[in-house]
């Protein structure tokens, strides 16, 4: 899929952006299956829903950003009872630009070749993730929400204007999300990103067999990337799919302690207010009390 030989930085691209808008879900549980013939980033900031991108599912909430490059297969599943919303940006990147006449290819339509953009040969772009926690960057967060608006309400200079921004935009994307990674090792940044994207925790177990390393290396490279062990990543999935569950559910503490894999809910009660400074029994009281 990708054009030309020769490898190009980063900084060699020229945006150009060809749609941005937001959209909320409505109606339908299923979005269409497609093929975009351009670079497409999707910043969801309100309902609940999941989206698939080349046969990965990515769980989503409020400040869930998508990369989905051209050609590359993507649907979406929206809760009706709470729409999904987003904020979505389409754009080439080189010197090829994708027709205007036609976005996607849906469902069992031909995928129509001659309207891709071009897809140059750039490492640094195809090391960016497919999904971000974009929460995680405030800045960042609001200055793609700029962009899909200046682009909705300028009277002149759009294009210049929009294209200029959104090529900051992706650099510094590139330069937040990337710098923590450069000296790790990617079997490690994998299992990470897969992790962020899923509702399923993995075991200890499985992240070892899956990374291919022998276990000192893997525990090594593993604490190098994120600063803490494999155990205490998994805890730390396990910490925040815990608040879920006492916010969206009836289970009792217990219950929950129990399905995440917890021998005692003391361990459970002590990692959970170790992590976000109070009581399981006491955050669940709060926050239903609350007006959130």
């Amino acid at each position: 899929m990708k054009e030309g030989g020769t490898m190009r930085p980063i900084i060699a691209i020229r945006p150009t952006v060809r749609n941005a808008h937001p959209y909320r879900f409505q109606g339908t549980f299923h979005e269409t299956p497609r093929i975009g013939y351009r670079y497409a980033l999707h910043l969801f900031m309100e309902g609940k829903g999941a989206m698939s991108v080349d046969n990965q599912w990515y769980q989503l909430e409020k400040g869930s950003l998508i990369f989905v490059p051209p050609g590359i297969p993507h649907s979406f599943v929206n809760d009706d009872t709470a729409p999904l919303f987003s904020y979505n940006v389409y754009f080439n990147l080189w010197n090829k630009l994708a027709a205007d006449e036609k976005h996607f290819s849906y469902g069992s339509e031909p995928f129509e070749q001659q309207l891709m953009t071009e897809i140059a040969l750039c490492p640094e772009l195809e090391a960016l993730p497919t999904y971000t926690k974009l929460q995680l960057y405030p800045r960042l967060l609001e200055d793609l929400i700029h962009v899909v608006r200046l682009n909705e309400s300028l009277p002149v200079y759009k294009n210049e204007i929009v294209n200029a921004l959104l090529y900051g935009w992706l650099l510094q994307w590139q330069q937040l999300t990337q710098a923590k990674y450069r000296e790790s090792d990617f079997r490690i940044r994998k299992l990470i990103e897969k992790a962020a994207g899923s509702e399923f925790i993995p075991d200890y177990e499985e992240w070892l067999t899956a990374s291919g390393l022998q276990k000192s290396q893997f525990h090594s490279v593993f604490k190098q990337t994120t600063g803490l062990s494999p155990q205490q990543y998994i805890v730390k999935l396990k910490m925040r799919k815990a608040k879920v569950m006492l916010l969206e559910s009836n289970r009792t503490i217990t219950e929950v302690a129990e399905e995440l894999g917890f021998d005692s809910i003391h361990y459970f009660s002590r990692q959970f207010t170790a992590m976000f400074g109070i009581p399981p029994s006491l955050y669940r009281k709060r926050m239903n009390s609350s007006d959130l």
